[in-house]
């Protein structure tokens, strides 16, 4: 099944970003070698459960080691690990917005304020959380977040590629009680510290759509004369990721 950009989506999840050691989080954390390291001290975490996309139902882990800087002098996040239920959206997912999505097995089982998940890929289990519902979600209708706050980018196949994924349903918390990873696959969420509580987020009533990638060819950093003739921008502010996030998501 071919499905190009853009995908509207409706499903919920649960993010939390985690303060964590530079080994598990950069290099485990997946991002493109083109990217070098990612800065800060935060990663992205989020379980996603679709409902409904262009390729029909299926499941998401991923996970962002923090803001990265692109050849056009950019510092933004990027997808590192992800992990979904689904060949078509793999493929899709991957030709439209360059991500390296995975296929794996998800394991959900659901209790009557949350839900534990565990991720199985290749025959061996490699990362796993506990999630859990706290209080009621309350209604967003409108974008959370200024677009440039919402932009994400990948590098794939010698192109860069840029999108911003928009959010509109409901918003809750939640609390994360356990979480790992095996350090190969996934990174070791076990070594992450972070708030105590973690954003669930919720596009049943309104779905949450993706805008199309950008690409851009990919050339030397060094060159890109983005690069050499302005300062680098500031980091994003990590709110834009705890409250962005978006997603609700989509991919």
């Amino acid at each position: 099944m071919d499905s190009p950009a853009p995908w509207t989506l409706r499903g919920h999840a649960y993010v939390r970003a985690l303060a964590m050691p530079d080994a598990p989080r950069r290099q485990q954390g997946g991002t493109a070698e083109a990217l070098g390291p990612a800065t800060g001290r935060l990663g992205v975490v989020m379980f996603v459960d679709y409902q409904r996309s262009e390729v029909g139902p299926y499941r998401e882990l991923l996970f962002m080691p923090g803001p990265c800087r692109f050849p056009d002098g950019h510092r933004r996040w990027s997808i590192g690990r992800i992990y979904v239920s689904s060949e078509d959206s793999a493929r899709n997912g991957n030709r439209n917005w360059g991500l390296d999505k995975r296929v794996a097995s998800f394991r959900v089982e659901r209790t009557r304020h949350g839900e534990s998940v565990t991720v199985r890929y290749q025959d061996r289990d490699i990362a796993g959380l506990t999630l859990k519902r706290r209080g009621p979600a309350l209604p967003v209708l409108g974008p959370w977040l200024p677009e440039r706050w919402r932009r994400l980018g990948q590098v794939r196949d010698n192109q860069q590629f840029v999108f911003a994924p928009s959010v509109r349903g409901r918003l809750g918390v939640a609390s994360l009680s356990d979480a790992w990873g095996n350090g190969k696959d996934f990174p070791q969420l076990q070594y992450g510290r972070g708030p105590l509580c973690t954003c669930r987020t919720s596009t049943s009533t309104s779905p949450k759509r993706i805008s199309g990638p950008c690409t851009e060819p990919y050339g030397d950093r060094k060159h890109h004369p983005a690069v050499a003739s302005r300062q680098p921008p500031r980091p994003r502010p990590l709110l834009a990721w705890v409250t962005a996030i978006r997603r609700d998501p989509w991919l």
